[in-house]
This record gives structure tokens, C-alpha cells and sequence, in this order.
């Protein structure tokens, strides 16, 4: 059900939605690395971007032979730059 509202909302751009229903999947089942990216690219959409990168190498590190691996590393490294500038 949860996963059903999940989608729900991300049809609707309803993110912040979204992501409290991410963080409550994650709390019944933290297996699913892909949920932990999801998390990840939820939080950076609502800029939260610290989050954003830890929830992103911990799916790097939880499922490094992923398909969309180069495309998020990429993505990681191109906010922790962004990150390192504006310190």
C-alpha cells in the first residue's frame, strides 16, 4: 500500500508525500537498496541535498552493479562539488 501511495504521489508532484512514504517503507523494510535511492533523489528534489548524498553512496555501497550506477555517481559527484563551493 505503501509503494501504491508512493506512486501516487510522485504522479501528482506531491514529493514531500512521496518521501514520507519512502521513509515509512524504509522503516518496515530496509532491504530494497532501490528504496534507499529513491529516498535519495526525493530528498535532493526537495533540497536536502547532505541527505541526498549520504542516502546515495549508501545505495552505491548496497547495490554497486546497478544499471543507473554511472548516472548516479555522476549525479553524487556533480552535488558534491556544488556542496564543497559553497563552503
Amino acid at each position: 500500500m505503501l509503494r501504491n501511495l508512493k506512486h501516487s504521489y510522485l504522479q501528482r508532484g506531491e514529493f514531500s508525500l512521496a518521501l514520507a512514504a519512502v521513509e515509512r517503507i524504509i522503516l518496515l523494510d530496509h532491504s530494497d537498496p532501490e528504496d534507499i535511492r529513491d529516498r535519495g533523489l526525493l530528498r535532493l528534489r526537495l533540497g536536502q541535498t547532505h541527505a541526498a548524498l549520504e542516502d546515495l553512496d549508501r545505495y552505491a555501497r548496497l547495490a554497486p552493479n546497478a544499471a543507473d550506477m554511472f548516472q548516479l555517481g555522476e549525479l553524487a559527484a556533480s552535488l558534491a562539488r556544488g556542496v564543497i563551493r559553497q563552503n
